[in-house]
């Protein structure tokens, strides 16, 4: 998984894996099409309609309406959750969604998961890793971490003593120097025996728990660890998942960027090929059968100024060398075959990104093109807004009661 996401990635960036140099051109055909993804799946606010379900109550329904587009929508950048899942469940096959107890849900970015089950992602431990400087780590006092009630074997300000002023995204990765401390902390989320909770627990009971953990380096320089947190929760009110198109026996579906893996590939080869014949081709390799002109010009005739005369002995000539690449055409074409592949997996038609039809084309013809396209993402968009609208029964209606009713709810 981790693999895939860092290729998924590189992919959409214009990156290769094996790294990006001056000899090896990268044409970027995933972009433009995901970026066309986007926006043709993409969910309005506005389109969101809450009411009361209740034939007599349409003057609530009225009121729940206007709080959720003009306050609600506004205060809590909903929005931006919405367009980060969409853009999320597209690059990588799916989405992982946190319930922070607040108004507005988290998207977990899937380079802060440490591990998790990758067959069944919330059947499983989930590890999330999380940099906070000092003054946000002292922010989660409120939640109870580094409280000895809450489990804790320090305190915050313990910790932040014992933090450094360097980040590791990961084990493969080089330590980035920062300007000032961080903290390294693993949020788990996992089913375990009743005695990791507390010294009284029963082993032979399985609980779900969630575990707040640091670590720090000694001076002998072995590494600790520093427990801020752990506590029982439910693990279905913490999270929710979207997978796009389901592959058996893995935690992500088939990402819109994997769809494009082999056409990104292939045409990047074939544009390599192309790019070392026109190398080739800009060289001007001389040939001559006077090996006395040879001796007298062993570095060739580079240093001749323009119209000056050089001599030939009787009998001889000197000429240029044939280097016209005559095939270049081949891996052109195999190009223009592979962007266009691509294309029609992405649903990405050229009348969808804005590219001239060909002079002729009927409009009618070009009506049908946009309306094919639009059909398979009107399908993909109607997956998530129905996530989307469980994440709102779930978590936001809730919320938006809460605030609403102020603690009479009698009338709703």
């Amino acid at each position: 998984l981790k693999d895939f996401i860092k290729q998924c990635f590189f992919y959409k960036n214009g990156r290769l894996l094996t790294g990006n140099d001056d000899f090896k051109p990268v044409d970027n055909i995933i972009l433009p099409i995901r970026n066309l993804q986007d926006w043709a799946e993409d969910i309005d606010v506005k389109d969101i309609n809450i009411y009361a379900n209740s034939k007599n109550k349409q003057g609530l329904s009225f009121i729940i309406r206007k709080y959720y587009q003009d306050i609600f929508i506004k205060e809590n950048d909903l929005d931006t959750f919405i367009d980060e899942g969409k853009e999320t469940k597209n690059d990588y096959g799916g989405v992982l969604v946190k319930n922070l107890n607040q108004v507005r849900p988290e998207v977990v970015p899937w380079q802060s998961i440490v591990f998790c089950d990758q067959t069944d992602i919330l059947s499983g431990p989930i590890g999330i890793k999380h940099y906070y400087s000092p003054d946000q780590l002292k922010e989660m006092e409120q939640y109870g971490w580094g409280d000895t009630k809450n489990g804790a074997t320090a305190t915050i300000d313990e910790l932040i003593l014992l933090a450094t002023n360097w980040k590791q995204k990961d084990n493969t990765s080089q330590q980035a120097k920062t300007p000032g401390k961080y903290i390294e902390v693993y949020e788990t989320h996992l089913c375990i025996n009743e005695s990791c909770l507390k010294d009284d627990g029963d082993e032979e009971k399985y609980v779900q728990q969630i575990h707040i953990d640091s670590f720090y380096n000694d001076d002998s320089g072995q590494q600790k660890g520093i427990c801020l947190f752990k506590g029982k929760e439910k693990l279905e009110d913490v999270f929710d998942y979207f997978q796009t198109d389901k592959i058996f026996g893995r935690a992500v579906g088939r990402s819109r960027i994997e769809e494009l893996f082999e056409n990104y590939v292939w045409n990047n080869y074939s544009l390599k090929r192309k790019i070392d014949m026109l190398d080739s081709a800009s060289k001007t390799i001389l040939k001559t059968t006077d090996s006395a002109l040879v001796a007298r010009h062993p570095s060739g005739l580079k240093d001749l100024d323009n119209l000056e005369f050089i001599e030939l002995e009787d009998g001889k000539d000197v000429g240029q060398l044939d280097t016209t690449p005559r095939s270049i055409n081949l891996f052109v074409n195999a190009m223009n075959e592979f962007v266009e592949k691509a294309r029609l997996t992405g649903g990405a038609t050229d009348a969808m990104l804005g590219i001239n039809t060909q002079s002729g084309t009927p409009f009618r013809s070009l009506v049908t093109q946009i309306n094919q396209g639009e059909g398979l993402h009107a399908g993909r968009k109607e997956k998530y807004a129905r996530f989307i609208e469980r994440i709102h029964r779930n978590w936001i209606i809730p919320r938006i009661k809460k605030e609403l009713l102020a603690g009479s709810g009698e009338w709703l």
